[in-house]
């Protein structure tokens, strides 16, 4: 199968999940655009369900993988103890590189929500972020809560630790542009 039609057959899988009697904002899809052969994927569903742990899997394959151009996680508001977790270390495991990816955004709180997103299994953020930085060379768009950058250098958070990102030529010169509230 080419990366379309894996993505094609988890768009189908995400859909055949869904109950005609669920309300409008609990339905899980997957929405895919291809440009050229790069993808531009926007999910929506529960960061605890099925459809999200088989998203993380497929996403993984290293095919797959190199083909994405951007990736946007959004979800209706569920979640324990006022955190929405977004737990994206399944995505990260081995040694997959997203090579084509300039865009990763998870949906923030929104007006009413009373769960606030944290990326992370757990309530610590782990270095998932710095993670994902070192396996997509490039990546440009990310949530500006995620980070403050001084001279080149990320903070990501975990543990005080600052990363600091190479970019392609070696140098400390990748500039990633903050993206605004949506």
């Amino acid at each position: 199968m080419t990366p379309g039609e894996k993505i094609d057959a988890l768009r189908l899988r995400l859909a055949a999940r869904n109950d005609s009697r669920w309300s409008d904002e609990r339905i899980e899809y997957l929405a895919a655009t291809n440009l050229d052969g790069r993808f531009h994927l926007s999910f929506f569903g529960d960061p605890f369900g099925d459809s999200y742990r088989d998203l993380l899997a497929t996403l993984r394959d290293p095919e797959i993988a190199e083909c994405i151009r951007s990736l946007v996680l959004a979800g209706p508001d569920v979640g324990s103890n006022g955190t929405k977790n977004w737990d994206i270390e399944p995505l990260l495991g081995g040694s997959t590189l997203f090579s084509a990816m300039e865009t990763f955004t998870i949906q923030l709180h929104q007006p009413g929500h009373h769960n606030h997103p944290v990326v992370a299994s757990t309530y610590d953020e782990n270095g998932a972020i710095a993670k994902l930085l070192e396996r997509s060379p490039q990546l440009r768009h990310l949530p500006h809560q995620w980070f403050a950058t001084s001279a080149g250098t990320i903070y990501t958070n975990p543990g005080d630790q600052p990363t600091r990102l190479r970019h392609a030529d070696g140098s400390h010169r990748r500039r990633l542009h903050r993206m605004p509230y949506r």
